[in-house]
């Protein structure tokens, strides 16, 4: 009676939309098995002739109340007793068990780990595991390690064969914790190339970089080579023009076409 606030037990509501019947069904069992209460909603005979009974019946129907959906807290209100409420919620949960199973049973089968991380993907494998043993079709470990890497996403497809081949088979529990790591891996591998070119601050050489000497050097004489041959040209059209001029003219104006062969200075084209 001194549980003003149930929520911090049971954090949890339950609702037709969510499909949590399983969750808060066990939340709920093991706060009334802690105050030895659980049989206000487990059985069938009623101590009415026991004031500490009835009292305490009070306080479950509470509970229940605080603890539902607004749409099913008016659905519960009209039962006297706490064991009325719990049988119609059971009711309105598992009932038409069959159907129920066979459309859960058909997602689980077709869900995919998409951009769920393992941990998010693995309670959620978990969860519609606990639903289909509610409804009285309960899931092997097996089944539910196999669904686990079948609905893996494409970056552990070079993980998924190395733990098929493991013997004996590990269960549930060991896969996730072999695919957590792997999952760490591969972000630490994603994320390291880019930090070692920040620390490093390397970067590729750029096309218009500074040669190596021997490459430089050979530069330079291919330079040199093509002033030659421009001076020697110039010579050749000062001459010639030297001539049709008639004279001195010409052979000075192909002088300056460039310097004189073995000064060691370069040569210049004639403007």
């Amino acid at each position: 009676m001194g549980v003003l606030n149930i929520h911090s037990l049971v954090p949890v509501t339950l609702d037709l939309a969510s499909n949590n019947y399983s969750k808060w069904r066990r939340l709920l069992l093991v706060v009334l098995n802690k105050y030895a209460l659980a049989d206000h909603v487990l059985s069938d005979e009623p101590r009415m002739d026991r004031p500490s009974w009835v009292s305490m019946e009070s306080t479950v129907l509470t509970w229940l109340y605080g603890t539902v959906s607004a749409g099913l807290l008016k659905d519960i209100m009209s039962f006297d007793s706490a064991r009325s409420a719990w049988l119609f919620l059971e009711d309105q949960f598992l009932g038409n068990k069959e159907s129920r199973a066979l459309h859960l049973e058909a997602t689980f089968r077709k869900l995919s780990q998409g951009d769920f991380t393992i941990l998010e993907f693995s309670r959620c494998l978990r969860t519609m595991a606990d639903d289909l043993a509610a409804l009285d079709d309960p899931l092997t470990d097996r089944q539910l390690a196999l669904a686990f890497l079948r609905g893996l996403s494409d970056r552990f497809v070079h993980t998924v064969p190395l733990i098929r081949q493991q013997r004996p088979f590990p269960a549930f529990d060991e896969i996730r914790s072999i695919l957590l790591l792997e999952e760490i891996s591969l972000d630490d591998r994603k994320q390291n190339p880019t930090a070692l070119i920040a620390a490093t601050g390397s970067q590729p050489p750029s096309a218009g970089s500074q040669s190596p000497s021997g490459a430089k050097g050979t530069s330079g004489g291919n330079n040199n080579n093509k002033n030659r041959r421009r001076g020697k040209g110039n010579q050749g059209g000062g001459n010639q023009g030297g001539s049709n001029s008639g004279g001195n003219g010409g052979g000075s104006n192909g002088g300056t076409g460039g310097a004189p062969q073995g000064s060691g200075a370069p040569s210049w084209s004639t403007p």
